[in-house]
């Protein structure tokens, strides 16, 4: 039998065209520079103060936003009708949890402060059983976290209600869809993808149940997805 000849499955470089797949983009309508480097661009949009998009492969910081519009700041005499933005969060970021928090508190200074979160991290390592059936490439079940600002006084409730309910949980269920939309993964439907959740108010360190003192510099409340199953489709193989 001839031998084959596969090209490189990577889940940590599928897993980040997933989140890809999950921020926001539109075609702007119109651009209105109102007073030297400030423009109005009319486009609709889910942002909020301060988020972070792209245009052109330049990044802007996204200000005075409405479901319609919102302003950035750029160099004079530009025309932003009709180009494409997308939005930079959820950001993605793969490594052992300690090169993540390293990473995240590098970024602590400048315009990088406010491109941290909210965040979908991949924690490594992780088995990749493979064999198990010829129509896959591996059966993967690794560990991911879903993570955002928070602030420490704050109680439980009132992480649910600012937190929890307005941006992780949908950011939850999008990553579920997402996941089943993207080819990569032989799923049957979002609802079915298995894996145990955990809520994470105050995300901490595993010495105190991940939940009792934070784990970055940065006060964050999380889910986190444990053996998330992700069988891998062998559609990559060349004869």
């Amino acid at each position: 039998m001839a031998s084959r000849e596969y090209d490189n499955v990577i889940l940590v470089d599928i897993i980040g065209e997933v989140i890809d797949s999950m921020r926001e983009t539109d075609t702007i309508t119109t651009s209105v520079e109102t007073s030297p480097g400030v423009y109005v661009i009319d486009s609709k949009n889910g942002l909020k103060d301060f988020d972070y998009i792209t245009i052109d492969d330049v990044d802007y910081q996204v200000s005075s936003v409405s479901d319609t519009n919102y302003t950035i700041s750029a160099v004079t005499g530009k025309d932003f009708t009709g180009k494409i933005w997308k939005a930079k969060a959820p950001y993605y970021m793969h490594g052992h949890p300690l090169e993540i928090v390293n990473r995240l508190n590098k970024q602590n200074k400048g315009v990088y402060s406010y491109q941290k979160y909210p965040l979908i991290a991949l924690f490594q390592d992780f088995e990749e059983p493979i064999g198990d059936d010829l129509a896959l490439y591996a059966t993967p079940s690794p560990t991911f976290i879903i993570a955002n600002l928070t602030r420490p006084e704050i109680t439980a409730d009132d992480r649910y209600d600012r937190n929890f309910r307005d941006v992780l949980y949908p950011l939850y269920y999008d990553f579920l869809n997402k996941l089943y939309a993207n080819r990569s993964f032989l799923l049957r439907d979002p609802r079915t993808i298995n894996h145990t959740k955990i809520d994470r108010l105050y995300w901490g360190t595993s010495a105190a149940n991940k939940n009792e003192s934070n784990i970055a510099n940065d006060y964050l409340d999380a889910i986190e997805l444990n053996n998330v199953e992700l069988p891998v489709v062998e559609n990559r193989c060349k004869y």
